[in-house]
């Protein structure tokens, strides 16, 4: 019998067959995408990378989900309290959700376990999710104005940060206007109650100092993945590759957004002159040492709590 506040990453039915067909989507492009190229000389350099620097990686991108737990802990109201312990075990699934359920899947998983499992509430969680993707669009909009003053950037990702800063600017006056009415009665008055953190400029700027480190282990964990595989790169590169798999994947339209990462990863290191073969590879490590930090630890929780449950 499965206890009410267990978190599962079960899929209701209808969705089941959406997920397979990304998933499907996602191994087509890859095929397609990676069709001329060698794929020996990819495992070659893929099994060139040295172990050391590949746990490098892998832990730097662990600090994200520690960083990720105290951004929103940070964006919570300060009537409301969620325990350190608690929120880490939020964090850890619906991180591993938002990195493997496409389409959005993941952010509804993470809204129902900080409500519920967190024990929010769902106005609070839908403010704190809010606020998260509010943070998460201007930093973008940073990485991808700094990787433009010092790296070759390909041109979708120029027209890209025109589209991100358009749509987060006006969303940030509209939150901030919100947050600052005068309380009224009604479910709307009421969420826009929970964005308090708006109305105090420095915890807001820690907020978004909070999500800028998740990116900064991010860059440390690519920049890892460059050691392990040998190819010596300006550090412009690292911030230029992060700027662009965050951006190619916002919304994530196949399962750990497979595929989508790879091409950013590939377009990016190309334009500073390394071997296509050599730049899949990259990629490839990269999106593998990223994924295991932030999926294992959600599915870990899982699983022990599954094998922890004693029958009704």
């Amino acid at each position: 019998m499965t206890s009410p506040d267990s978190p599962s990453f079960t899929p209701s039915h209808s969705l089941r067959w959406v997920w397979l067909g990304a998933a499907v989507a996602a191994t087509v492009f890859l095929l397609w995408f990676y069709r001329p190229f060698d794929w020996r000389a990819v495992g070659a350099r893929v099994a060139e990378a040295q172990p050391g620097w590949i746990v490098a990686a892998v832990v730097a991108n662990l600090l994200i989900l520690v960083f990720w737990a105290l951004l929103w802990l940070q964006l919570l109201p300060d009537a409301v309290h969620v325990g350190w312990n608690r929120m880490w075990e939020v964090t850890a699934l619906a991180v591993a959700g938002m990195n493997t359920l496409p389409f959005m899947g993941g952010h509804a998983l993470g809204l129902g376990l900080l409500a519920k499992r967190g024990g929010a509430g769902l106005e609070v969680a839908a403010a704190v999710m809010a606020l998260d993707q509010l943070c998460e669009g201007l930093t973008k909009v940073l990485l991808v104005l700094l990787a433009m003053t010092v790296a070759p950037m390909p041109d979708w990702m120029r027209r890209a940060v025109w589209v991100i800063g358009a749509a987060m600017l006006p969303l940030l006056v509209v939150l901030t206007w919100l947050s600052r009415r005068p309380a009224a009665p009604g479910p709307l008055a009421r969420w826009a109650g929970h964005f308090e953190i708006l109305r105090h400029p420095h915890r807001w700027l820690g907020g978004l100092g909070l999500n800028l480190a998740t990116k900064l282990a991010e860059a440390a964990g690519i920049w890892a993945v460059q050691r392990a595989c040998g190819v010596e790169l300006p550090l412009a590169s690292v911030l230029a590759v992060l700027a662009a798999v965050n951006v190619a994947t916002m919304i994530s339209f196949s399962p750990g957004n497979l595929g989508v990462y790879e091409a950013a990863a590939v377009a990016v290191y190309t334009l500073f002159g390394v071997p296509v073969e050599q730049a899949v590879a990259l990629a490839l490590v990269q999106h593998a040492c990223l994924l295991a930090a932030l999926v294992a630890p959600g599915y870990g929780l899982t699983a022990w709590r599954a094998l922890g449950r004693t029958p009704a």
